[in-house]
């Protein structure tokens, strides 16, 4: 089935992301208690949490829409036999992964990407064995949607309450769901609200901005934790089937 394709290639925003490593790695210690051993990992892109997971993993599936993507996986982690890919639609393709019994299925800054969000979250709970955990990250909060989402390829961002929604009407249980990063929301709305960059926010940073950024990751984490606000940049649900 050939499927057009309108979501712009973010092979180069998701290299500049290799340099926020420890960006990634906060996501991941969101997320880890949650992650079980056979995991399908939703839109890869260049597998940056993908090296995350691989320590303590038995086996992952990389899924992408972009031929360019799943060959930068294929070289990234060519020594590592417990890694497949498959290249395709997640939503308009059938990719036949029913066979997989999945524990875990992540969907990082994907679920946003997809038209069909409600359809992507109920094929993933098909797939998933029973009392298999679905985990999403997503942006968070329409008003702050702009020029940088729209060249981030969004169609959404995600106001409160729409993923609990989700979970009840396809009776998935919900583990576990907070907001992520408070420091995010004022460059966001600067950059992609006042100025209208029409980048993705990985682009509208220098080398040097990368480098002080990441650097300073650690202590936003730490405050993160301790943050009395209901509000982040990002959502993150922890989903279950019952």
């Amino acid at each position: 089935m050939n499927v057009i394709n309108t979501q712009p290639s973010l092979l180069k925003a998701l290299t500049i992301r290799n340099s926020f490593n420890n960006y990634n790695q906060w996501i991941y210690n969101k997320t880890k208690k949650y992650l079980g051993k056979k995991i399908m990992d939703v839109g890869s892109g260049t597998g940056n949490l993908v090296e995350l997971f691989l320590p303590h993993s038995e086996y992952i599936l990389c899924t992408d829409l972009f031929p360019e993507n799943i060959d930068y996986m294929k070289n990234r982690f060519k020594n590592h036999k417990n890694v497949g890919f498959i290249l395709g639609d997640f939503v308009q393709t059938d990719l036949c992964l029913e066979d997989y019994l999945f524990d875990t299925i992540t969907c990082i800054n994907v679920l946003e990407h997809i038209e069909e969000d409600y359809k992507a979250l109920e094929i993933m709970k098909n797939i998933l064995q029973p009392c298999g955990r679905i985990i999403l990250l997503v942006p968070a909060f329409q008003f702050l949607y702009g020029t940088m989402d729209i060249a981030s390829g969004h169609y959404r961002r995600y106001n409160s309450g729409v993923l609990r929604k989700f979970a009840k009407e396809l009776h998935l249980k919900i583990l576990d769901n907070f907001y992520f990063n408070i420091f995010g929301i004022i460059p966001w709305y600067i950059n992609g609200k006042l100025l209208r960059k029409n980048k993705t926010y990985s682009e509208t940073l220098g080398k040097q901005r990368i480098g002080f950024y990441n650097r300073l990751v650690p202590f936003l984490e730490k405050i993160d934790q301790i943050n009395p606000f209901p509000i982040g940049i990002s959502e993150i649900i922890v989903l279950q089937k019952d």
